[in-house]
């Protein structure tokens, strides 16, 4: 469970903040070596890679639109009636 802040934020550290920008990171650096190191597999493996960067987006994108989504308006995350 997250700390919460007066005004009903929560906070973060920096590891959980910057983790999954990392990730990514990480996964596109190794995805664009291994895709400029070899042929055949190796390229399946680095558009795997490369194209993870993609999914998570498109992951973050729909989780921002789901209904109840953490948001200034709401910062409870409740619904509103």
């Amino acid at each position: 469970m997250s700390a919460q802040r007066p005004s009903g934020r929560r906070t973060r550290s920096i590891g959980a903040i910057f983790a999954w920008p990392l990730l990514i990171g990480m996964l596109s650096l190794v995805g664009l070596v291994i895709g400029l190191t070899g042929d055949g597999a190796r390229d399946v493996i680095a558009w795997l890679l490369l194209g993870s960067t993609i999914v998570a987006i498109a992951i973050a994108i729909l989780r921002a639109r789901k209904p109840g989504h953490l948001s200034r308006e709401n910062p409870t995350g409740k619904p509103t009636p």
